[in-house]
């Protein structure tokens, strides 16, 4: 009986330590950035934004991963212990690798957010109006719509489809590859294009999903990079360039550029998009390319437009800036989707970003406008 207690005692004690040793493995869902790898596998989606990063499907939770950086080299590693869950090194984990043919320990350090930030990060709004009617004797009835929808993400997307995106996005411009961007005609679809953050995108005609697509404010979306070959003015995980002179279109994240005038780099090819504006109309969308005189393609521009109800008439009403004319204009909604009456207000130099509040608690709404110096 004694020798009975003391066996199951030391296999008390070996499960124990087990446990622990893999408690001690858990990532931290707070530092490291984790991955479906079931999805990332099956359906070839990245774990994130910087394409460095791969997803390695933990040994114990085969359909679990992290996000790291895959610079190692199979030298760089060591094999997993025997039991294939744990490993001899602190702040590593055990990960299968099909690479170097055995589980091996990865250091959790490449697995950090910081290194390998998330691949979507979109923010969904809710716009809620309220409608207050008195009736007889002064009781009253209050009526509330919603509307919802994608106001901004970060990073490049596919295969986004509009009808996602918030109310407050609006095409402005749309035209096959076919059709020229020069200097001449670039300074009419920006005025056309006036909102204070922009969408770039590209499909087949007649589809409703953009294959590839990206949003920035104005001023990093109209980033000039001249003829620069390697030029890209990085931010919220996308690269944008701009001439209108040369070409016009982004990467993900640092992804290299190499503009000769459009963008030829082949690796990520799906996550870049390039317009001639030397008197073009081409050249990709994704990884379709050669796209130069092409009518089955079109290049696809939205705008966000600034909306409330400014005369207080329960109708949402449309503000807008006009960087050029350093003004902007209020287009009053007639309740049928028709915006027939416009007011235009003069402001600084260049104004590029508006916003609406409440701004001196007088429960009328102020407008903001900021300018570019």
């Amino acid at each position: 009986m004694t020798i009975s207690r003391l066996v199951l005692v030391f296999f008390y004690y070996i499960i124990v330590l087990v446990n622990i040793s893999e408690q001690q493995q858990l990532p931290n869902s707070t530092t490291i950035s984790t991955c479906n790898f079931t999805a990332c596998n099956s359906q070839r989606t990245p774990c994130s934004s910087n394409r460095n990063c791969e997803c390695f499907s933990l040994t114990r939770s085969p359909s679990v991963g992290i996000c790291a950086s895959a610079v190692l080299s199979c030298t760089d590693v060591v094999r997993c212990n025997t039991d294939n869950r744990t490993c001899p090194i602190e702040n590593t984990v055990c990960v299968n690798s099909t690479r170097c043919g055995q589980p091996v320990c990865y250091p959790l350090a490449l697995a950090n957010k910081l290194v390998c930030p998330s691949n979507t990060t979109a923010t969904t709004t809710t716009t809620v109006r309220t409608t207050t009617t008195t009736r007889a004797g002064g009781l009253t009835n209050t009526t509330r719509s919603t509307t919802r929808g994608i106001d901004s993400f970060a990073g490049v997307q596919l295969n986004l489809a509009t009808s996602l995106l918030s109310s407050a996005w609006s095409p402005c411009y749309t035209a096959t590859y076919a059709t020229n961007m020069s200097a001449a005609n670039l300074p009419g679809i920006l005025a056309l294009c006036n909102g204070t953050r922009l969408l770039l995108g590209c499909r087949p005609v007649g589809s409703a999903v953009l294959t590839v697509a990206a949003m920035g404010d104005r001023s990093a979306v109209l980033h000039d990079c001249g003829s620069a070959q390697n030029c890209a003015y990085v931010t919220n995980g996308v690269g944008w360039y701009y001439s209108d002179s040369w070409s016009w279109g982004f990467v993900n994240g640092n992804d290299t550029v190499s503009r000769t005038s459009c963008d030829t780099v082949s690796i990520d090819a799906d996550y870049r998009l390039c317009w001639h504006t030397a008197g073009g109309g081409g050249y990709r969308c994704g990884a379709t390319l050669y796209l130069n005189d092409d009518t089955t393609w079109e290049k696809e521009i939205l705008q966000r437009l600034v909306v409330a109800d400014v005369d207080g008439d329960d109708k949402l009403d449309i503000i807008v800036t006009y960087i050029g004319f350093n003004n902007i204009a209020i287009s009053f909604n007639d309740g049928d989707g028709i915006f027939s009456k416009s007011t235009t207000y003069t402001t600084d130099c260049s104004p590029n970003f508006v916003a609406i509040g409440d701004i001196i608690n007088d429960n009328a709404l102020d407008i903001v406008v900021a300018n570019i110096l």
